[in-house]
């Protein structure tokens, strides 16, 4: 009677396994190959506004050097003034009078500076640095963005697939659960082996029940970034073609690409130029002004008098700055502390960026050969639970060890599943963190930002802005 009901559950464990299989059928593969893949969820996160905030402080930054450019410019004025004066005399004789005087005066004045200690110069200087720091941390920002994409469509890849797998397990135990009680009917087994398959199978169910749950959070993280739906079956990712071969290599692709070190050397440069900003204020400064008007003066009184008159000039501005406080020379050396410690932060930063690609590619190598050895305990498990089978059925092994070898497959399986997607992760963020993955590395089909476009392009006049 035992080997009754060993035969009777391995069948059972055989019509499970079947189920589980039933991924690799031919209308399956058909319905992964028009499933949504990764470039489309990230396609469809380009083009939300996870990015808008970063793109306007790019366009602030090409006007901010816009204006620093137009210092050079004259500025130009129209100036219009009117007076009209009211005037009683009385006198302790009798003569007693009255006059009014208007006048108006209308004309234009230009005034150009011509020297500003460097002022302008080192402000367009530091207006070109404050793009390209805007421009960096745009890029930052999206390889962030596109980082939260790849993650939140793995998550979800995983969640699906862990789902899976547990029903694939619950299924398998409730036929044995099934048969050992028909078999316990006929005396083959006992309720110990009955009450061991119901508890494996109320376990089960509860983890299958919590992984459902897991799958509708990853739904809704993935479909806030990307705004699909859960009606959407996603495609198996794959690993990107951009990886650096080595982890010399890896570091200084960084040193060249990483948006936060480009963003921190751009900023230094600018507190730079700030210096001889400020310094400029102790320097002399010489404008230039041009004028023309015409005036014209009304008199009432003892008589009526109409005056109008041209007028033209020009006028030549040297100021000298003496700063006897020395509130100008204590901004210098401030400033200069401020640029000497962003310029520390830099060096800071550049070696924190070596220690950060170390770890990202140690851990990148080791989510690999997880896998590889992840993939041996699945096929050595799998062999034991074949064999572990055809010992129960012959009546060496009980229901105990027969469920413990196969939760054990079972488990293997979604370790497995999760080793893929933490490696697929861990090579993304390698890539987020060397600072080349973007929609150009990618190949992604969108239209790219242009901020370089932006700034050649600024509008001279107008306060509208593009929203």
């Amino acid at each position: 009677m035992k080997f009754l009901y060993g035969f009777l559950t391995i069948c059972t464990l055989s019509m499970g396994l079947v189920f589980h299989c039933y991924a690799s059928t031919p209308s399956e593969k058909k319905q992964v190959s028009e499933a949504l893949t990764l470039k489309d969820a990230l396609v469809a996160a380009y083009n939300q506004t996870y990015l808008t905030s970063a793109q306007h402080d790019v366009q602030g930054s090409a006007e901010g050097l816009s204006a620093a450019k137009r210092d050079w410019l004259p500025q130009a004025s129209l100036q219009s003034s009117y007076t009209a004066d009211f005037n009683s005399i009385r006198n302790s004789g009798s003569t007693n009078g009255s006059g009014q005087t208007h006048a108006s005066k209308n004309g234009v004045l230009l005034k150009q500076n011509l020297f500003n200690g460097g002022k302008t110069t080192a402000g367009i200087r530091g207006g070109e640095r404050g793009f390209d720091k805007a421009v960096a941390s745009y890029y930052k920002q999206e390889s962030a963005v596109l980082f939260a994409v790849v993650k939140s469509y793995s998550d979800l890849v995983l969640k699906k697939s862990i789902y899976k797998v547990r029903l694939a397990n619950q299924k398998v135990l409730e036929e044995q659960t099934n048969m050992a009680k028909v078999t316990n009917e006929l005396g083959a087994n006992t309720l110990s082996d009955v009450a061991q398959t119901e508890s494996e199978l109320a376990e089960i169910r509860a983890a299958t029940t919590l992984t459902n749950a897991e799958v509708k959070s990853a739904q809704a993280n993935f479909e806030k970034f990307t705004g699909f739906s859960e009606s959407f079956t996603l495609q198996e990712p794959s690993l990107p073609s951009n990886l650096p071969q080595s982890k010399e290599e890896a570091v200084q692709w960084a040193f060249q690409h990483n948006n936060e070190l480009k963003a921190a050397e751009a900023e230094a440069d600018q507190y730079k130029e700030s210096v001889q900003q400020v310094r400029a204020d102790l320097l002399p400064s010489l404008d230039v002004s041009a004028g023309a008007s015409r005036n014209f003066t009304t008199n009432w009184g003892t008589g009526f008098a109409k005056q109008a008159a041209n007028q033209f000039e020009a006028i030549a501005t040297l100021s000298v700055p003496l700063d006897f406080r020395g509130s100008t020379q204590a901004g210098v050396r401030k400033q200069k502390y401020d640029a000497a410690k962003k310029r520390i932060d830099t060096i800071n930063l550049r070696r924190g960026l070596i220690e950060a690609i170390v770890s990202k590619w140690e851990l990148m190598e080791a989510k690999q050969k997880n896998i590889s050895q992840t993939e041996e305990q699945v096929k050595a498990a799998k062999v034991a639970y074949e064999s572990m089978k055809e010992e129960f059925a012959a009546g060496m092994k009980t229901t105990l060890h027969l469920l413990s070898m196969e939760q054990k497959y079972f488990a293997a399986q979604i370790k497995l599943l999760t080793a893929q997607q933490e490696h697929l992760q861990a090579t993304y963020d390698l890539l987020k963190e060397i600072g080349i993955l973007s929609a150009q590395s990618l190949d992604l089909p969108v239209k790219p930002f242009d901020g370089e476009g932006y700034k050649r392009n600024v509008p001279i006049w107008g306060t509208g802005i593009e929203e």
